[in-house]
């Protein structure tokens, strides 16, 4: 099994996500859960309370929205991203692991500190409808190993700073099949 490091560059620009219909196309008897048992918000047009699939569409697609593309979306240091700029690196990001066999509801890890790249991934995993597993940055290998064992990760965005780490534990685990590494 080799290894697929790779960096953001090589990803195609098209918009992912969208109110496509929920897999089942019926809400389920509670909808989406929020805290004490809050129902998922009921669609504006039909009052009818929306699917797990209809609000996650809804939650991703609030990120495409041109209202205002120009202003500053993320700002970490120095660097400043507009909504432009974070819809478009996301969306490359989120068309790659779809292209790698990323599904809704798999799980993807994020190894990095708090930063923009951080942000686009996070982003791109909600996009492709898939489960964010955060990852802590002071892990050790036989942390990251049991997390990636029990946690189901089948790909996992870092940054270039945890390769080496990276690359002595990702040959253990058979299911995680993409690795992508960021600035």
């Amino acid at each position: 099994r080799a290894a697929l490091l790779v960096m953001l560059a090589g990803c195609t620009g098209q918009v992912v996500g969208g109110g496509g219909p929920a897999e089942s196309g019926k809400p389920r008897p509670n909808g989406p859960v929020g805290p004490k048992g809050a129902a998922a918000p009921a669609s504006p047009a039909t009052g009818q309370r929306l699917t797990d699939r209809q609000y996650l569409n809804v939650v991703a697609d609030l990120f495409a929205v041109d209202a205002a593309p120009e202003n500053p979306a993320v700002k970490v240091g120095n660097r400043t991203v507009n909504y432009a700029e974070l819809e478009t690196e996301s969306n490359k990001l989120a068309h790659y692991l779809q292209s790698q066999g990323v599904k809704p509801g798999d799980h993807v890890a994020v190894y990095a500190k708090n930063s923009i790249e951080h942000v686009i991934a996070v982003l791109a995993i909600v996009k492709v409808r898939a489960v964010n597993i955060n990852v802590n940055y002071r892990y050790v290998e036989g942390e990251l190993n049991y997390l990636f064992d029990n946690a189901d990760v089948v790909a996992l965005i870092a940054e270039r700073t945890y390769a080496p780490l990276i690359a002595k534990t990702y040959p253990n685990h058979e299911k995680l099949q993409t690795v992508v590494v960021v600035p």
